[in-house]
Order: C-alpha cells, then sequence, then structure tokens
C-alpha cells in the first residue's frame, strides 16, 4: 500500500503542477498582468514542481534499496544454505536423516515431517536421534545452535 500511495501522490501532484502551469502560462499570455497573484502562483507552482520531483527522486532511490535488499537477502539464504549443506556432510547424515534434517529446519514437528514423507512418527524421531548422535547434541535447540555457530563462524 505505501508503494501505491507514494504513486498516486506523485500523479496527483504531477496534475497539479501541469493545472499551475498552464494557469501561469495562460495569465501570462492572455493576461499579461503580473501581479501578486500571480508571483504567488508562478512560486507555487515552481515549488509543488520541486516536491514532486523529490517524491520522484524518492521513489526511485526506494525501489533502489528495495533491489538491493532482496539481492542481499537472496545472498543470505544462499549462504545459510550452503553452510546448513556443509553441516549436514560433516555430520555423515543418511539420505533419510538429511531430508529430516531439511524438515526440521524448515521448522516442521515429527508429525508433520512422518505425514509429508509416509512413515511412522517413530521412525522420524529415532532419524532424529540420529541427527542428535551425529550432531553431538541432546535437543533441536542444541542442534539449531550448532548451524548458526557455524553461521557466524564462517563470517
Amino acid at each position: 500500500m505505501p508503494k501505491f500511495s507514494l504513486y498516486f501522490q506523485i500523479a496527483v501532484g504531477a496534475g497539479c503542477v501541469m493545472f499551475f502551469v498552464a494557469d501561469v502560462i495562460h495569465d501570462m499570455v492572455v493576461d499579461a498582468e503580473y501581479t501578486v497573484h500571480f508571483y504567488i502562483e508562478a512560486c507555487f507552482a515552481i515549488l509543488l514542481s520541486i516536491v514532486v520531483a523529490a517524491q520522484f527522486v524518492q521513489l526511485l532511490v526506494l525501489r533502489k534499496n528495495h533491489l538491493e535488499l532482496i539481492e542481499k537477502l537472496n545472498e543470505s539464504g544462499n549462504d545459510l544454505h550452503r553452510v546448513v549443506e556443509a553441516q549436514f556432510v560433516r555430520w555423515n547424515l543418511s539420505t533419510s536423516e538429511y531430508e529430516v534434517a531439511t524438515l526440521v529446519f524448515k521448522g516442521f514437528s515429527a508429525s508433520e515431517i512422518a505425514d509429508l514423507r509416509g512413515t511412522a512418527v517413530g521412525t522420524v524421531k529415532a532419524q532424529m536421534s540420529a541427527i542428535y548422535r551425529k550432531a553431538d547434541v541432546k535437543n533441536l535447540a542444541e542442534l539449531l545452535m550448532v548451524v548458526i555457530d557455524r553461521v557466524y563462524d564462517d563470517r
């Protein structure tokens, strides 16, 4: 919504600028009277033009920053994925353990993983125990901390 709002403000401002500039030109050409009203109207037309131009520049800067942030976020996601993958390789996880660990890192519970993989909850819990043993941790929180620590160690 904020992006639309800024576009709308710029469009309305541009319309107002066109109206005031046309009126100032009309006053210059047709009326040829340079009264206080004319000078005030001309000044506000210029100021409004500057404001609309500044809003347009602000929109361009926001768009550029947005694209840069998306690129950095994608890079960070790729970096995190590489660290997690490398950790799974270091732990020498089996294919099933790898799949379970991936789903755990995505936030799925043991029962959700069992449903997704078409296995029993007990099987998933056994695979989780094997992952904990290979990672030399006691629970999920420790498992996540090992990977998070690795992310910071790699920086």
